[in-house]
């Protein structure tokens, strides 16, 4: 680190309270207000004379104006319907506090002296927009940023390369991901911990590379992308729910089998071989893989995503800019030869647009999200794709008719330009992510969960804040 940027870091660290503290009593004077009677006093009422705004998102600053606040934030509390919302700082007569998710009503701000507490409340309600930010829900580094494997509660819970998320079809609670090369772990949300469920090497597992659900939801499939050169090599695994997720088995072998997918419809399992691009159907009766097709212009690395109603399925791999799609045969149970639909096979970058115009680059995961437009339009087909671009660090969106905008991510930029980074907030102004590889919804809390490789992290969006 040269000593210019140490200097930079270390101003905006001291500065930025006095700055947001000036930005305060620039807000009150503005407001006209005097900012001598700053101590509060306990046998005077305290008074809220207005607040602005008076709507608002998650995370957005309020300045609550009035008398005898006091300028202790730590003896002050504002609440916003049923709702606490963080002070930062107060003059006396102006509160500077900042929104907290989902607050609709009055405003209330109370203040202490430890004995005798004085209240407050708004004679007009605040309204609440809903707008959806990213947070962080799990990260946990040293002082040069490194995380290292722990199971545990959230607070002390360490991931080091989550890069593959899926969700327990029977329970939104459980979180299960991929750890880049090593394990599968669980995140319950109900309980906030971290846990792992297969350690890396059991059972022969040695690259996890991804991982999707059988139709009945009670086993969990995970293609294990080992480079070895022996078509006997473990290709599919799977863990049972009646084994609580904790005992790996093989279903199939081949070639470094970096994806598996189930048809939603009739639950017919397929995998692919990186060995000349194969893609196989497993055979239940023969309990070993059919031979369907070889994709070999995708290239070998490709991964494979079934659309919710089982006609087709996307392909695409991280090596290259494009996205193909390839038709299901519900009565040969086959995948037609795929074609390209988005993208560019030997160009990539960064780039929305619509088909062959876009551009992006190292594509991990992705998946379909009901419209609810589109239904209200009547379209045949409902869903847009989220897909991980994560060399460009961003969640990008690809419609039905093959077109590509930016969902989240490249909000901001650091001191040398670059959009990588940790930042929550705003999902277009402000967030950003550093290599985000694993994506998923939860339709049932309206949740995307986001694993963001380089941080380390867990993030989140939910849609309904």
């Amino acid at each position: 680190m040269n000593k210019r940027f140490y200097k930079t870091i270390v101003w905006m660290t001291c500065c930025l309270p006095v700055v947001a503290m000036t930005l305060l009593t620039a807000a009150c004077s503005d407001n006209g207000s005097s900012t001598s009677n700053t101590l509060f006093n306990p046998k005077e009422d305290v008074t809220i004379t207005e607040f602005s705004p008076d709507s608002g998102s998650v995370r957005t600053k309020m300045f609550i104006y009035g008398k005898n606040f006091g300028t202790d934030k730590t003896k002050i509390t504002v609440t916003i319907g049923d709702k606490s919302a963080n002070v930062i700082g107060s003059d006396g007569e102006c509160v500077y506090c900042m929104i907290p998710s989902r607050c609709d009503g009055p405003v209330a701000v109370s203040v202490t002296d430890g004995v005798t507490t004085k209240t407050a409340t708004s004679a007009n309600a605040f309204k609440y927009i809903f707008k959806p930010v990213v947070r962080t829900l799990i990260r946990n580094v040293d002082q040069y940023g490194k995380s290292s494997m722990k199971d545990g509660p959230f607070e002390e819970a360490g991931l080091v390369n989550p890069y593959w998320l899926t969700i327990d079809p029977k329970d939104p609670s459980k979180l299960f991901y991929l750890e880049w090369g090593t394990n599968v772990r669980l995140i319950d949300l109900k309980n906030k911990t971290v846990s792992t469920c297969i350690p890396s090497g059991a059972g022969g597992m040695n690259r996890p590379s991804s991982a999707c659900w059988t139709k009945s939801g009670d086993t969990l499939l995970i293609s294990n992308g080992s480079g070895t050169e022996n078509e006997n090599s473990i290709a599919v695994m799977y863990l049972t729910r009646a084994s609580q997720f904790k005992t790996v088995r093989t279903l199939a072998t081949t070639i470094m089998c970096n994806s598996v997918a189930v048809n939603p419809v009739d639950g017919e399992i397929f995998y692919m071989s990186g060995s000349n691009a194969r893609v196989f159907r497993y055979n239940r009766k023969t309990q070993s893989g059919d031979l369907i097709g070889s994709f070999r212009v995708l290239g070998p690395n490709f991964r494979m995503f079934f659309h919710p109603s089982g006609k087709w399925m996307y392909l695409f791999d991280e090596y290259h800019g494009y996205i193909a799609k390839s038709f299901y045969d519900f009565k040969t149970k086959t995948l037609e030869p795929p074609i390209f639909f988005a993208g560019n096979f030997s160009q990539q970058g960064y780039q929305d647009g619509v088909g062959t115009d876009i551009r992006f680059s190292w594509g991990y995961q992705g998946v379909f999200v009901k419209n609810l437009q589109y239904v209200r339009e009547a379209r045949e087909d409902v869903y847009d794709f989220y897909i991980t671009d994560s060399g460009n660090d961003c969640i990008r969106i690809l419609t039905p008719d093959a077109r590509m905008t930016t969902f989240a991510g490249r909000g901001s930029t650091s001191l040398d330009g670059s959009t990588k980074g940790l930042v929550d907030g705003d999902l277009r102004k402000e967030a950003r992510f550093n290599w985000p590889d694993g994506i998923y919804y939860d339709d049932v809390n309206n949740i995307f969960y986001i694993a963001d490789y380089y941080n380390h992290a867990l993030r989140y969006i939910n849609m309904s804040e």
